[in-house]
């Protein structure tokens, strides 16, 4: 499956959304595309991974540089997601916190907290 990336401007916020497979093969493409916004815009980023099938360490590592990139300007990033197999990467990985990861329910209401997920 392939990768589809939007962003739209919402407040002090750029959103990036992505739908998809986030893998070795379409994480060059994220990659451009979040570089892109960070350099073209001076707002936070949030990535709203709730359309996303599958997230593998590429697209991680994709997420964590953004998140590099974007701190050196007194930037934030924060991650959206409700999938509990890409939840669970987050949490064995250690990132949920470093990358801000926010559970969200398909609605957009907030779910239980990660650090609850974790018991």
């Amino acid at each position: 499956m392939a990768l589809a990336v939007a962003v739209r401007a919402s407040g002090h916020h750029s959103v990036v959304t992505v739908a998809g497979e986030l893998d070795c093969a379409t994480a060059p493409c994220l990659r451009g595309f979040l570089f892109g916004e960070i350099e073209e815009s001076q707002r936070d980023l949030v990535v709203d991974l709730r359309r996303l099938d599958f997230l593998d360490a590429a697209g991680l590592n994709v997420l964590v540089n953004a998140r590099l990139s974007l701190a050196l300007s007194g930037r934030e990033l924060t991650v959206l997601c409700h999938d509990p197999k890409i939840l669970r990467l987050f949490v064995i990985t250690g990132l949920h916190e470093t990358l801000n990861v926010n559970a969200l329910s398909e609605s957009g209401a907030p779910s239980r907290g990660l650090r609850d997920r974790e018991e």
